[in-house]
């Protein structure tokens, strides 16, 4: 292995999904090379020892999470880590192959980056890519801060290095939503990010729903937990952050309040579609309370599109002049 041997951290916090994180676990073991150790971290945070069972198989450390979420067991790996990077890969994630080799290289040559970050690709329930690279544009290499603040990076895509996740320190475990945000936009506060235009993962997008520390299990009331978690982030760091105007800290707000509105939209029609009409006038009521103005907008681009649908079919029946 010799002089060359680069040893990174991989910590994968996993709660019952057997299934999922076998394919997470053997992505990153094919990525591992002469030149590359990997350090799998797989911390158990579910209530069955099926993890435990499959954990045997493969040659890594598993760690037993204290049953409070996600934050939490990726502090337990936090606290494990003996690589020289830092890395994070969620259970129903992959890697591509051949991963991280040009955000190694990035680093070894840039000393005084702390980190690096680099593009992600949305795939399917059976794992097919579904969307092009984001961020694209990519980032400029240097203090990320505000670029973070308007772009959530996945934190799969960030390689880090082990003094410097030190220095950022454990995830908030209070938060449901946005841990990885808060952790990102505090990484970004401390050191500069390089930027490398490569996907190094594959982020499943599916309609598993999780069940919160609250015992909540209506979609709609975790999405609603989440969703408050995220703007409390924002406010923590917008506020935190380098001075801005009202107009500037309202564009982020609604840029991220922007993201909830279809999630909650969609609810509404799902159970108006299954008769349950209360639900749906709650989850509207929710898509309302995040932020009138995009309602309003959105009813009105409705209402615009469907005046010039009747419109042309107007036309096209009475030979209406244009």
């Amino acid at each position: 292995m010799g002089a060359s041997l680069t040893h990174i951290s991989v910590i994968i916090p996993t709660r019952n999904r057997t299934a999922l994180v076998q394919q997470a676990i053997e992505s990153v073991l094919a990525s591992c090379s002469e030149a590359l150790q990997v350090e799998i971290l797989l911390i158990d945070d579910g209530e069955n020892d099926e993890t435990k069972l499959i954990a045997h198989r493969y040659p890594l450390n598993y760690l037993r999470g204290p049953g409070r979420g996600v934050s939490a067991a990726r502090n337990v790996g936090l606290r494990e880590a003996t690589g020289s990077y830092i890395t994070f890969l969620d259970d129903d994630d992959t890697w591509p192959a051949n991963n991280l080799m040009r955000q190694i290289r990035f680093l070894d040559e840039n000393p005084s980056y702390g980190a690096v970050c680099s593009q992600v690709v949305l795939t399917d329930d059976a794992g097919e890519i579904c969307s092009p690279p984001y961020p694209n544009p990519p980032f400029a290499s240097g203090w990320m801060f505000n670029d973070f603040l308007s772009y959530i990076p996945q934190v799969g895509s960030l390689l880090v290095r082990h003094d410097i996740a030190m220095a950022v320190g454990d995830f908030d475990p209070n938060l449901q939503g946005g841990e990885d945000w808060d952790w990102a936009l505090r990484l970004a506060r401390i050191c500069q990010i390089g930027f490398v235009a490569e996907v190094v993962l594959h982020w499943r997008m599916h309609n598993t729903a999780r069940f919160d520390g609250a015992g909540n299990r209506r979609i709609e009331d975790i999405t609603w937990r989440r969703y408050t978690d995220v703007m409390d982030v924002a406010h923590r760091h917008i506020e935190g952050g380098p001075p801005r105007s009202w107009l500037a800290k309202q564009r982020i707000l609604l840029k991220h309040k922007g993201h909830y509105i279809p999630l909650f939209t969609r609810y509404a029609i799902g159970y108006a579609r299954k008769g349950k009409l209360r639900q749906a006038a709650i989850c509207y009521w929710l898509a309302i309370r995040i932020s009138p103005l995009h309602i309003v907008s959105s009813t009105a681009k409705t209402a615009l599109r469907q005046l010039q649908s009747n419109l042309s079919r107007l036309r096209a029946s009475e030979r209406l002049p244009r």
